[in-house]
């Protein structure tokens, strides 16, 4: 992934701001990587996988967390207008939480270990989880389109939000083959929990999308 400075960002702290930004972005695709494979191990009950997989998602959130802390000092000693400056540290922070998002999903597996749950459920579970990590994966696309400033980002945000509504009602059939199913009220509670955590991953690239769309809108003013 390559970003392209333009001048309406400016060079100096505002380069490497974006440059920072970048990092995040290289952390986000860690994680979302993992997460694919990581799903797919939880749905097999291959929890030695799992916990190996979780190590390496908390270790990319740990360094996260120290890079948003440093784009946050820079925004605030550098040089863009206030404006700017304000969506941006909006954006990191959610860009932020795309990532929280995972790791709080991924976090409750542990959970579930020595836990079955039906076959069924166990396929809404690999399909939301694939609509999430592409929801990441859309929103990826639209940070460059946005440092690029590509004109296809509003068909990238599309998908993106698309990705989220399907989650969304991925989601609702799973709670309610949680809920209206057969009762197993202690996995089934667990397993609810997981679906919002997963969903909200989706719902944090929304989030993300519509910010983006304001620092569009200024970059043409």
């Amino acid at each position: 992934m390559v970003f392209k400075l333009l001048p309406v960002f400016g060079r100096g702290k505002e380069e490497e701001t974006l440059a920072l930004i970048q990092e995040l972005m290289k952390e986000i695709e860690t994680v979302n990587n993992i997460f694919r494979d990581i799903v797919k191990y939880w749905l097999d009950d291959d929890y030695d996988t799992v916990y190996e997989k979780a190590k390496l998602i908390k270790k990319a959130e740990q360094k996260a967390d120290d890079i948003n802390q440093e784009i946050i000092t820079k925004l605030y000693t550098g040089t863009f207008l206030p404006s700017t400056r304000t969506e941006l540290h909006n954006l990191v922070r959610n860009l932020d939480k795309v990532i929280d998002n995972i790791w709080h999903t991924v976090d409750m597996f542990e959970f579930t270990d020595k836990k079955k749950f039906r076959e069924e459920v166990k396929a809404e579970f690999w399909r939301l989880g694939d609509k999430a990590r592409l929801s990441v994966e859309k929103m990826i696309l639209v940070l460059e389109d946005l440092i690029n400033d590509n004109e296809n980002i509003m068909d990238h945000i599309k998908e993106a939000k698309d990705f989220e509504q399907q989650c969304d009602v991925i989601k609702k059939i799973i709670l309610e083959q949680l809920y209206l199913g057969k009762k197993e009220a202690v996995t089934n509670t667990l397993l609810a929990q997981i679906a919002c955590n997963m969903s909200s991953v989706a719902d944090s690239v929304k989030v993300v999308c519509n910010l983006v769309l304001v620092l569009k809108l200024q970059k043409r003013t």
